[in-house]
């Protein structure tokens, strides 16, 4: 996120004039990868990809954006995909050759930030007394000054680096800093790696060594990570087997350096939905703009459905519970988007129309206990059957939408015959038929055109409901212990190459996924090994490892780090704590409290406007605030970083015209972990 607000401030001071006091703008990256992070480190391993189409990709505001203020040159704000064939015509190198539709690597990624981010830092200094300063350590401390500024506290050595007036911190995934406080092994103190990354430092041969049985907490984009890594990344190879009249499949061949198994296991039991082929890419006009679940549709479930609460940080607005009153909108959502696919779209106003009545209904109605969360739905599939009988009579079944077979396919009522010990079986034909969806895309495939559809291109509304206390206390803990999972599981998963891989090291035995869901965990101190077992005891297994493969949610007080300690001591900033009356104990996510700008609340609840946060300290608060910019998408984060440049070289202008003796050197502080 540095480097979106480097593009910020580049495009605001070259349309600004006047200026007679320098700028320094001070970076401080602990890893020293500016632009890039930990997370896109450019030393990571080729085999960690990112599950986002490399053509919706960008790295500065574009005019696609409409309140982010004025835009750089555009040679100095290519997007991605443009960045890749740039370089690819530069150096004839055959990793920069990118198709548009495939994730890249992290990697190239990181390296792509990388160079935005000298871009933007060089289109400032050109303007002539602008300085970019790069400092590869921590910051741990940010202490006010008493002219409103702060000085600068670096790890090491604790010395004071600078001081400096304005501050953005952008901070990235949290680390686990002290141990996860959820679900520690059982029955001994030996401590589990509580972070994969770095990949090359925490699951090296000295962690993981050849023939061993590693488990991960996990089944997300984190362990599918880990598992690529310690196969493919120490030389193992996949070969695909098929010709070329279909896509075939892909074979694992064993180097001998990998772990003798990979044992994977999570509390959903499941892997990630596999990401379509992006239909969408390059023309926002395909996202689907909800019919059902819209922010009118919020508005009017807060006046019929909502209870009071005292919201935000001075607006008061009745809350929700999601999943009593934003759920049912959301599967019938899902619901329409899946038999306009199926039917095709000239059926969309029909469709509408059929649930239009019931929806509007349950929308005025009050409440009374909490419904199956497709009750809505009946109308969709009563008119999608009738249509399709009458186009195919009944000698081909009509697709069904199955809201509970998607939330849990391995049960009794989506898969018959089952039996004790299948899972694996089952898993494998899960995973071949998830592909094949995710191979026809999203607009094609009725199932994934509905996942995505909904729990993506429906996310700011998804947001717009929960954010800053939007929903009951209970329904937020819910929201965050249990919906962001489904979330990611239907929507956020790795794409099509990354999975065939990970079904090939299935069908090869290196990746065990067969514990289900929530196993028992405990370690052995006699045997020095853990054992996991599922819920029924019948199956149990050992590992010699174990990795926490999943990031763990920001908790400012408990994984910030010394930085946010600190800054919670000294009363700088405040956790966010639900507002929800009743509960004197309160509910607090982790999140730090900010107010429309950004700017944080402090132990007084006053905000301060030479402060402003992004990144993992909104978690709890603010939602799906992390994702990497699109092009043409009216990105939030510009607009608010637009902003907030505005306000930092206004401050400067002022400084600048004012005769008051002793007026400080301006500089910014912009820190990424």
């Amino acid at each position: 996120m540095s480097v979106y607000a480097l593009d910020r401030l580049a495009a605001f001071a070259a349309v600004r004039v006047g200026h007679r006091r320098a700028l320094t703008i001070w970076v401080f990256e602990r890893s020293g990868q500016f632009g890039a992070g930990e997370v896109h480190d450019v030393r990571q391993p080729s085999s960690s990809a990112m599950n986002r189409a490399s053509g919706q990709i960008s790295f500065a505001a574009d005019d696609g954006n409409r309140s982010a203020g004025p835009l750089l040159l555009s040679a100095l704000r290519p997007s991605f995909a443009e960045w890749c064939r740039r370089r690819a015509v530069e150096t004839g190198e055959a990793r920069y050759d990118m198709d548009p539709f495939e994730p890249p690597s992290r990697q190239l990624h990181g390296l792509a930030l990388r160079g935005a981010f000298d871009r933007h830092a060089g289109a400032l200094e050109a303007l002539g007394g602008v300085t970019v300063e790069r400092v590869g350590r921590e910051v741990v401390d940010l202490e006010p000054t008493a002219d409103g500024g702060f000085d600068v506290w670096l790890d090491g050595d604790a010395t004071r680096c600078t001081r400096v007036d304005v501050a953005l911190f952008v901070t990235g995934h949290a680390h686990n800093f002290a141990r996860h406080r959820d679900d520690p092994p059982r029955g001994g103190e030996r401590r589990a790696m509580e972070t994969l990354y770095p990949l090359a430092d925490n699951l090296g041969q000295e962690y993981a060594p050849a023939g061993c049985v590693i488990a991960l907490d996990g089944l997300g984009l984190s362990a599918i990570d880990a598992a690529l890594f310690l196969t493919e990344g120490r030389g193992g190879r996949f070969e695909r087997v098929g010709g070329p009249a279909d896509a075939g499949h892909l074979d694992y061949r064993r180097c001998g350096r990998e772990p003798k198994c990979i044992v994977a296991y999570s509390r959903s039991g499941y892997l990630p939905l596999c990401r379509p082929l992006n239909q969408k890419l390059g023309d926002p006009a395909k996202e689907h703009l909800g019919q059902f679940l819209t922010r009118t549709a919020i508005d009017d479930l807060r006046r019929h459905h909502g209870v009071e609460s005292a919201a935000g940080s001075d607006t008061a607005r009745r809350a929700l519970d999601f999943n009593q009153s934003v759920l049912p909108l959301a599967v019938l959502e899902m619901a329409f988007v899946f038999y306009r696919t199926v039917l095709g779209r000239a059926h969309g106003h029909a469709l509408a129309d059929a649930a239009q009545a019931g929806c509007s209904a349950f929308i005025r109605s009050t409440p009374a206990g909490m419904p199956a969360p497709d009750f809505l739905v009946a109308p969709l599939y009563d008119y999608a059957t009738a249509q399709w009988q009458s186009e195919h009579g009944d000698e081909v079944d009509m697709p069904r939408f199955d809201w509970f077979a998607l939330l849990d396919p391995f049960n009794d009522h989506a898969v018959s015959g089952r039996r004790e010990g299948c899972r694996r079986e089952w898993m494998i034909d899960h995973l071949r038929a998830d592909i094949a969806r995710a191979r026809r895309g999203n607009l094609d495939d009725p199932l994934k055109a509905a996942c995505d559809g909904v729990w993506r291109d429906l996310r700011g509304t998804i947001a717009y409901a929960a954010d800053k206390g939007g929903l009951t206390e209970r329904s937020h803990r819910f929201f965050i212990d249990h919906t962001l999972s489904l979330y990611n599981r239907l929507s956020n998963g790795a794409g099509i190459a990354a999975m065939e891989k990970i079904l090939a090291l299935i069908e090869a035995g290196v990746f065990d996924v067969s514990l289900g869901p929530g196993p028992d965990c405990r370690f052995d101190t006699a045997r020095g090994q853990y054992r996991l077992s599922d819920r029924s005891e019948a199956l149990a297994l050992t590992a010699d490892q174990l990795v926490r493969a999943r990031l763990s949610r920001f908790i400012a007080s408990e994984n910030g780090g010394p930085l946010y300690t600190n800054l919670l001591a000294r009363g700088v900033v405040r956790e966010w704590v639900h507002p929800d009356c009743g509960n004197s104990m309160g509910y607090a996510p982790g999140g730090l409290e900010l107010d429309d700008e950004h700017h944080p609340l402090d132990r007084d609840g006053n905000a301060n406007p030479a402060l402003t946060i992004f990144g993992s300290p909104t978690d709890g608060v603010h939602f799906f605030q992390s994702s990497a910019a699109r092009p043409m998408s009216d990105n939030a984060i510009f607009n608010q970083l637009g902003r907030w440049a505005a306000d930092v070289l206004s401050r400067l202008h002022e400084a600048a015209a004012s005769e008051t003796e002793g007026v400080c050197l301006h500089a910014i502080s912009v820190r990424e972990t």
